[in-house]
């Protein structure tokens, strides 16, 4: 096989990337670099018809995923990693549930319902909860001020994340920073 590891990296218009282990994929996937690299007869039409195999085998996999979705309520891996990046890349002003409604396709209400079936919590106590590992995780490794910090995990100002990590560590971020470092 060309692929060792029978990966096949296909990144996705929305930026995110999906990893399929299908292994007529790979071969398919094979076919075509073979065939590119060195073409023989009736090349072209080979190559449209691993086009057309890809293409049904690809929509399958995702109109089975969205019928899964469906099915249970919830909400997909996909979109569930898509907001995750989305509240991980929030610099200075924090996540809004609207936006996350917007990178999923649905509305805020159909959001709100099937995150919850999916995850057992609100879009709102997910980020917090990313927030609150992003912080820490910096407040321990990092070398940065809390107010860069801040900043860093999506809070409008210092204090909001003050407030916010006394919350959930029970601790200011300064406070835990002293005692993890002593």
């Amino acid at each position: 096989m060309f692929l060792e590891d029978k990966r096949i990296d296909f990144s996705l218009a929305s930026g995110s990337q999906e990893f399929f282990w299908d292994p007529s994929l790979v071969e398919i996937a094979g076919m075509i670099c073979r065939e590119a690299i060195s073409p023989g007869f009736a090349s072209m039409a080979l190559l449209e018809s691993c086009k057309e195999i890809l293409v049904i085998k690809l929509l399958r996999d995702v109109l089975k995923e969205k019928a899964a979705q469906s099915a249970s309520g919830g909400i997909g891996k996909a979109d569930l990693d898509q907001i995750k990046d989305y509240v991980l890349s929030c610099r200075g002003g924090g996540p809004n549930v609207s936006r996350m409604a917007e990178i999923c396709r649905m509305s805020r209400r159909t959001l709100l319902r099937r995150f919850h079936a999916a995850t057992g919590k609100s879009p709102s106590q997910f980020a917090a909860e990313l927030q609150f590992a992003k912080s820490r995780e910096l407040l321990v490794a990092s070398s940065m001020s809390v107010k860069e910090i801040a900043f860093e995990t999506g809070f409008a100002s210092p204090s909001q994340f003050s407030r916010a990590f006394k919350r959930m560590a029970g601790l200011s971020p300064a406070a835990f920073q002293k005692q993890v470092r002593e």
